[in-house]
């Protein structure tokens, strides 16, 4: 969902970078992901303030989301997403 946390998050990444904003209807979860290099982190929002993260530095588990997030990411476009990039 595009919130400011979200965009804080994307802020993070000095990189080049791509996303997809979809509609809470198609995404209800309250949990963010972020992929850079060999990190996965996930940003579990509970309440309206409160923050859970989990980092996870690994270069197997970083590829396999990498692939995963590339099919959805796809998905996400066909969907109806806006789209954001910094290329």
């Amino acid at each position: 969902m595009d919130t400011p946390l979200a965009r804080k998050l994307i802020n993070l990444v000095p990189k080049n970078y791509n996303v997809v904003f979809v509609s809470p209807k198609n995404y209800s979860w309250p949990v963010d992901m972020l992929i850079a290099d060999d990190k996965v982190g996930y940003f579990l929002r509970k309440g309206k303030w409160g923050v859970t993260t989990i980092v996870i530095e690994s270069p197997e588990v970083s590829a396999a989301m990498k692939s995963m997030f590339d099919i959805a990411f796809e998905n996400a476009k066909t969907k109806g997403g806006r789209y954001l990039t910094d290329e």
